[in-house]
């Protein structure tokens, strides 16, 4: 089952927008901007990265574990 991704208002900053994830009908992290070209995930869950670099793009593949 693949993860759903829903875009919803930041819990604390009005007007903010948040993609969060949910796998399983549990919602397991959140995606924020952050200062700069950048991006934030947030998780009470251990993360785990993988760098895919083809040589035109770069893919920054994020799995999400158990709390």
């Amino acid at each position: 089952m693949k993860t759903e991704l829903r875009i919803a208002q930041h819990s604390v900053l009005r007007g903010e927008r948040v993609v969060e994830a949910w796998h399983n009908g549990q919602f397991i992290a959140e995606l924020a901007g952050t200062d700069g070209p950048g991006v934030c995930v947030i998780s009470k869950h251990s993360l785990g990265t993988k760098r895919i670099t083809d040589g035109l793009i770069e893919v920054l593949e994020v799995a999400i574990g158990k709390p």
